[in-house]
């Protein structure tokens, strides 16, 4: 029998999205979340209905974390912003050891393939939330004066919003969230070029 610890349930939840985002959901096995997420099998059927329960609720709290904090701002207050919000994700100072994993709602989309409405669901909410927050900051720095004139906010979002997606591709299947920076840096120059010129 596995070797539990008592846990607080938001740091259990926590553990359990670092152990699915190390390491897949296949790979996972009930023993390993009991090990290490310290999610007893009990607990894992009453509280989560199972490991599926589990895995979703660990991709909900990772998608509540990323609107919190790691998503660019909608409200920026320079293009700059913008360029180093793609800076920071591949500079090893900034990022969590756990970043080196790319994108956990990405990796779930690939790892289950079309068919699976819960995942879906998940991902094209990691999706809706990164393109809105490009499509609305670009708006707004259009909207300051700050964006060149010829730059449709949309357009560029979805612009942003490749590129990011991009660069978790390249980290997670590097394991190096340095994988990323000549793309990083591209798209940061390709941003700072989108300044209104005085």
């Amino acid at each position: 029998m596995g070797r539990s610890r008592k846990r607080d349930p938001g740091d259990a939840l926590t553990a359990a999205m670092q152990l699915f985002w190390r390491h897949g959901y296949e790979s996972v096995g009930t023993r390993q979340i009991e090990d290490e997420a310290g999610i007893t099998r009990f607990s894992l059927q009453t509280v989560y209905g199972g490991k599926m329960g589990l895995f979703l609720a660990a991709l909900d709290h990772y998608l509540t974390l990323f609107e919190a904090g790691a998503a660019p701002r909608c409200a920026p207050d320079a293009i700059g912003e913008i360029a180093d919000w793609f800076l920071r994700r591949t500079a090893p100072e900034v990022m969590s050891e756990d970043m080196r994993n790319g994108c956990l709602a990405l990796n779930s989309l690939i790892e289950f393939g079309a068919g699976h409405p819960e995942i879906e669901q998940r991902a094209a909410r990691y999706f809706a939330l990164l393109r809105g927050r490009f499509s609305e900051a670009l708006t707004r720095l259009r909207d300051t004066g700050q964006l060149d004139g010829a730059i449709d906010p949309q357009q560029g979002a979805e612009l942003l919003h490749a590129s990011a997606l991009a660069m978790a591709m390249q980290i997670r299947a590097a394991g190096d969230n340095g994988a990323a920076a000549p793309l990083a840096q591209a798209t940061a120059t390709m941003v700072r070029g989108w300044a209104k010129q005085a």
